[in-house]
């Protein structure tokens, strides 16, 4: 993403891919600010390479190969392996922390699940909380209306 950031504003030919320049390991200790750097220094090869009678209207894959031999990377091998550490440390904070979320959520839909099992059976049963009641609608059916653990009134007809 940064390469492209980059060079969003420049004339790049066709034949350049970012994404293959990105995942090369000669730019593997490149920081943002290196591959900046990359990008500057490529543009300039482009410009350098045009003469007064021609110039160079793109950027091409091979001022990008001799930007990669000139530009160093800022990031020593000791920074990035410390890095890296962190990375692993932190992907296996939050994988556990998804972990114990997902546990908790199944927790409580197995608790939701056993509660609702538990008021339909007890509705289905006619049995229910001492508020069970009977009354007649107005065609003069019978309906039951029971009050629920919830406080919520259930009418059954």
């Amino acid at each position: 993403h940064i390469l492209q950031t980059q060079t969003r504003k420049l004339p790049l030919d066709d034949d350049i891919d970012l994404v293959k320049i990105s995942e090369s390991h000669a730019l593997d200790r490149f920081s943002g600010a290196d591959l900046a750097s990359l990008v500057r220094e490529a543009a300039k090869e482009a410009l350098q390479e045009g003469t007064e009678d021609h110039c160079v209207e793109k950027i091409q894959m091979r001022h990008f190969r001799a930007a990669i031999r000139s530009v160093a990377p800022s990031v020593s091998k000791k920074e990035k392996l410390r890095y890296e550490h962190m990375q692993k440390r932190s992907r296996a904070r939050a994988i556990s922390a998804l972990e114990d979320e997902e546990e908790g959520s199944m927790a409580n839909l197995n608790e939701e699940g056993a509660n609702l099992s538990k008021s339909q059976g007890t509705l289905k049963e006619g049995g229910g909380t001492p508020e069970a009641s009977q009354a007649n609608n107005s065609n003069g059916n019978s309906s039951e209306v029971k009050e629920s653990d919830e406080g919520t009134t259930m009418v059954i007809s």
